[in-house]
């Protein structure tokens, strides 16, 4: 008995092989391209898990952000127009890549399960299909006995996560989306709220720089610290005096990462109507 099942998304695209951690930049929707996929919030933090990691509503996130750095992707499950949960995970400690694939689940059964008698293989990997929309795939291939009929299986899942931007957006953090006490707790499993905890480091690094007071007034400071103290104000949710501090840091040196660093977040800040008035076309000026 030979079994071969494929299913899931139709105009099905093959794996594009990831040679670097910047092509995943990006921001995904986080549901799948066909009725009863999932989310990509579910597979990303649950599966696989016996226990799961983080308590969310996986249906409510619209989508997933993701940055990069040399050898760290930082991901961003993104609710309301800001992060409800964020978590970085580094190459060769929390996942491989092997064919260009993130691997995030494998499992070999020698002996096989329940009816099935013989070598079992189980895989699911993330990454990008060929178009560069996320892609997931889940795999099941074995051979032996079922039921004492030799049988060849082989199995496999696919969704697509559509990419709606190529780059991050620099949501902000929800500082109270996750519900009850500052702890999230799932039987035996134990983590802090990453949002309280996220919060918390903000404020002080803005203490660090001085504080948010970017005002003509104020002791004047260099462009970058003008620029941290913007970003610092943006992940607190206080877009009026992060933009004063953005255009701040406009003043000084052109041409440099500082000042460019700077127009990108005043653009977003155009785009989502974060502390100024929502505007498209002011927007793709500072773009």
């Amino acid at each position: 008995m030979v079994v071969h099942i494929n299913y899931g998304t139709k105009d099905n695209r093959e794996f594009h092989r990831i040679s670097q951690l910047t092509e995943l930049e990006g921001v995904y929707n986080n549901k799948g391209d066909w009725e009863g996929s999932g989310t990509l919030a579910d597979i990303i933090w649950q599966y696989g898990h016996k226990k799961a990691p983080v308590l969310m509503n996986f249906q409510a996130v619209e989508f997933i952000e993701v940055s990069s750095s040399d050898n760290s992707i930082t991901v961003k499950a993104i609710q309301d127009g800001c992060a409800v949960y964020e978590k970085t995970y580094v190459v060769g400690q929390d996942f491989d890549i092997k064919d260009g694939k993130i691997i995030i689940f494998r499992e070999f059964s020698p002996m096989g399960k329940d009816v099935f008698i013989g070598p079992i293989y189980m895989e699911a990997a993330l990454g990008l299909d060929i178009g560069k929309d996320g892609k997931f795939r889940s795999t099941n291939q074995g051979a032996g006995l079922a039921l004492f009929i030799p049988y060849s299986m082989f199995e496999s899942r696919d969704v697509r996560f559509n990419r709606v931007s190529d780059k991050p957006q620099g949501y902000p953090i929800c500082h109270n989306i996750l519900k009850g006490s500052k702890a999230i707790e799932t039987n035996n499993f134990h983590e802090a709220d990453p949002s309280i905890e996220l919060f918390d480091s903000h404020k002080s690094e803005l203490e660090e720089l001085g504080g948010g007071d970017c005002s003509e007034g104020a002791p004047k400071v260099s462009a970058e610290v003008y620029l941290l103290r913007g970003k610092a104000l943006v992940a607190l949710n206080e877009y009026k005096a992060a933009i004063v501090c953005l255009m701040r840091s406009q003043e000084e040196e052109k041409n440099t990462q500082v000042y460019r660093d700077s127009c990108t977040q005043i653009a977003l800040m155009y785009e989502l109507g974060w502390g100024v008035e929502k505007n498209i076309e002011t927007s793709k000026v500072w773009h």
